[in-house]
């Protein structure tokens, strides 16, 4: 062999075992793809070299998920369902094909690309009239808060669990701030439809629920287990719509920045809300006992929508309508819960906590914000509604899901292969005009003016 041989010969070996130290590197990001939908992208900084990733993301109650991550040219993506509007933490794992890997841990926070923020139409001001793309109805009286603007850093607290507030309730002289009389002096109650003894009425995405009497009436106390963004500045705001507005299906609420503390944070007050309790069953349930009774299902569609045009007509909307979010209670009253997404005027500029359920949200809801939110949601509890009161078997497509009606995702993104929307069509007169009109709406803006809610109502 000659020495320019060996010369060669030496290079790709030394080519090779530089190749073979080398460890995958690669940037991250992570966008919305809708409502619920968090899409997590990984970029190798040499995609050549990658033989696969995988992501385990860990949720705020420390359960972990596994994601094979798919390959799109020269990036990696996957796709997961947010149930929660909290921070996770995403541990990434690159394999290269020379046997070497690398392993980064990144936060939801750390990599997260939000959705452009709406034009601001003034500059400088502390607050300014409600946003004017989102135009005040000409009917109703509007809730009267401007939208705040320039807000100061959201406050970021350790928030308790569960428990602990179970624990702290046990002695109120202590747990509650002693400004709070009548909430000291009030008696909390165990929950009686468990087996095992607890002061745990229920819990949900935010907080947990406890129940107590003061003075012969019932309430309950929400404590708040995860801050969201803008928590007190939220609750306090809708508050004071609420109490300005005092609209019938809404549970009349106040909120208190320093309510409730706890036996390992002696020194730290957490805010809390108190509502009246009231008694009733959740629309999902209530459908699955009562589908077949046409009159209820027909007059709870009614309210429903009633209560949305009512909401409209004020400048506020819901934001999370769904089948756990309504209680019906007797005569079919219909009572709204659930007050974390909601959109106030003053909250424009805050944006939405969260993003509802997603079949019974728009597939292009992504961040907007506005009075309009809950148009999506109403029609499709409004239509399966009426569809049962017309053809109660209907009730089949639920398939024992309590996070939808009759609808699924997949029913929006492709409504010509959907089966209930042929279904829905077979009714024909009113229920079949309003399944054209859904599918009409899948293919527009969140905020489209097409729909007209009281036009909803007067349709034959």
């Amino acid at each position: 062999m000659t020495e320019g041989t060996k010369k060669i010969m030496g290079f790709k070996k030394f080519l090779y075992r530089k190749k073979m130290d080398i460890k995958p590197s690669a940037t991250y990001e992570a966008v919305s793809q809708g409502p619920g939908r968090i899409q997590v992208v990984v970029k190798p900084s040499d995609p050549k070299i990658i033989r696969f990733v995988e992501v385990t993301m860990r949720d705020g109650n420390h359960r972990d998920y596994l994601y094979k991550m798919s390959r799109k040219r020269t990036e990696f993506r996957t796709t997961f369902k947010n149930m929660e509007s909290g921070d996770f933490i995403f541990s990434i794992y690159l394999m290269a094909k020379n046997g070497n890997y690398s392993r980064v841990e990144k936060k939801l926070s750390e990599i997260f690309i939000p959705d452009p923020p709406p034009e601001a139409t003034t500059t400088g001001t502390r607050i300014k009239d409600s946003n004017s793309n989102d135009p005040a109805p000409s009917s109703g009286t509007q809730a009267t808060g401007k939208t705040i603007r320039n807000l100061p850093p959201p406050v970021k607290r350790s928030w308790p669990n569960s428990s602990t507030y179970a624990q702290a309730l046990q002695s109120l002289s202590f747990s509650i701030n002693q400004k709070n009389k009548d909430i000291r002096e009030s008696t909390f109650l165990k929950n009686e439809n468990v087996k095992y003894s607890t002061l745990i009425q229920g819990a949900g995405n935010f907080g947990v629920v406890f129940k107590f009497s003061y003075k012969n009436t019932f309430h309950a106390l929400k404590c708040f287990t995860r801050g969201g963004n803008y928590l007190e500045l939220r609750y306090s705001e809708i508050g004071k719509m609420m109490k300005s507005l005092n609209l019938p299906f809404f549970i009349k609420l106040n909120f208190y920045d320093n309510l409730i503390r706890t036996v390992n944070k002696p020194s730290e007050y957490f805010p809390a809300v108190t509502m009246e309790w009231v008694d009733g069953v959740t629309l999902y349930n209530y459908i699955n006992q009562n589908y077949k009774n046409q009159e209820s299902m027909r007059n709870i569609a009614k309210s429903i929508l009633n209560a949305v045009k009512t909401m409209q007509e004020n400048g506020i909307a819901h934001g999370d309508l769904s089948g756990d979010n309504i209680l019906i209670g007797e005569g079919d009253k219909v009572t709204v819960i659930d007050y974390d997404g909601m959109y106030v005027p003053s909250l424009k500029e805050v944006g939405p906590e969260e993003l509802g359920h997603e079949a019974f949200q728009h597939p292009s809801r992504g961040r907007y914000y506005g009075s309009k939110l809950d148009n999506f949601s109403a029609l499709v509890i409004y239509i399966s509604l009426l569809a049962l009161a017309s053809k109660p078997q209907l009730w089949k497509f639920n398939e024992g899901d309590p996070d939808k009606m009759l609808f699924d995702p997949a029913d929006f993104h492709n409504p010509g292969s959907s089966k209930i929307f042929k279904e829905l069509e077979k009714i024909g007169g009113k229920t079949a005009k309003l399944s054209a009109l859904l599918i009409e709406y899948v293919d527009k803006k969140v905020d489209w003016d097409g729909i007209d809610l009281g036009k909803l109502t007067r349709m034959k």
